[in-house]
């Protein structure tokens, strides 16, 4: 009988945790890339602590005034690894280390749908299947994809390292934050 509540206390409190969640949807504007979170469950924090909103919030992003042109070969490296070498890896990190990224607000996101695509169409299917592949936990039939964070100079806009990657729960479309494998 110990067994079977133990178990169920288990199961509940895992499945209380599964269900709150965020998910990040990049958009552009015309002031620049932003990121739209929205945060799912009555308890979830990560809105709150990241721009004080409870259900949703939008995050813009750093300006990378020297990526505006294919002369940016650092970016365009990365850009073209994204998929084949440069890859999410290991356990899901803790979300407090994004809301700080976020906070600190030197960042910037690559996805199928950014500016800074000078490797083929905007959100198209190269992009799209190069996004799909830095996500390993993303079966190749998936709509879904990931989203590449970098840190961004503020001193004279440029991208300084790959930060990490955010990762969509394959059922629940729910964001994980990832280390990476790259040395960029």
């Amino acid at each position: 009988m110990k067994v079977v509540l133990i178990t169920l206390s288990l199961l509940t409190s895992l499945s209380m945790n599964a269900s709150y969640g965020f998910t990040v949807s990049p958009v552009v504007r015309t002031s620049g890339q932003a990121i739209v979170i929205n945060c799912e469950g009555k308890k979830e924090s990560f809105c709150l602590e990241t721009c004080n909103q409870l259900n949703t919030c939008e995050i813009q992003e750093s300006v990378c005034r020297n990526c505006a042109g294919t002369q940016n070969l650092k970016l365009k490296r990365i850009f073209d690894s994204v998929g084949t070498s440069l890859i999410a890896i290991g356990e899901p990190r803790n979300n407090q280390e994004f809301i700080e990224i976020i906070k600190k607000g030197n960042f910037i996101t690559l996805s199928s749908q950014t500016i800074y695509n000078y490797s083929g169409v905007y959100d198209g299917n190269q992009a799209r299947a190069q996004f799909k592949y830095l996500c390993p936990n993303l079966n190749e039939f998936s709509d879904q994809m990931g989203i590449l964070i970098l840190n961004s100079n503020e001193e004279n806009y440029s991208i300084k390292t790959v930060i990490g990657a955010l990762c969509p729960d394959e059922l629940s479309g729910q964001m994980s934050f990832y280390q990476t494998n790259s040395r960029w």
